[in-house]
């Protein structure tokens, strides 16, 4: 997992649009394995789930207006981790108050579609 998470930060930042989408989609799919993997009684793996937020938020904010599909995915990431993060130490939601997450979210809205936002 630590190999793929170091692999993501170069494809999301020099890829091209279409690399750009898969390495989202791998952090889409690290926050779901995260989140499922976390059920009670099973350990929230706090660390983890900050590098993939940490990971989805400088994507967010050096992306383009053509990484709509990726920056879609980023997001599902980020709230997917936002759930189980709530009910542990919070550092997601602080590393998302940092980077000033809601304000950039509302931003891309008109980009990304209600629903993603909501």
């Amino acid at each position: 997992r630590d190999l793929i998470l170091k692999a993501l930060e170069p494809a999301l930042v020099q890829g091209s649009k279409h690399v750009k989408i898969a390495a989202a989609s791998v952090l889409l799919n690290l926050a779901e394995v995260l989140y499922e993997s976390s059920q009670p009684p099973k350990p929230w793996d706090a660390a983890c789930a900050e590098v993939v937020a940490r990971l989805a938020l400088d994507f967010l904010s050096k992306a383009g207006s053509e990484d709509v599909d990726a920056v879609k995915r980023s997001v599902l990431a980020i709230g997917t981790l936002l759930v189980r993060d709530k009910k542990h130490e919070g550092q997601v939601a602080a590393r998302c108050k940092e980077a000033n997450f809601l304000a950039k979210v509302q931003g891309l809205e008109s980009m990304l579609g209600g629903s993603t936002v909501s």
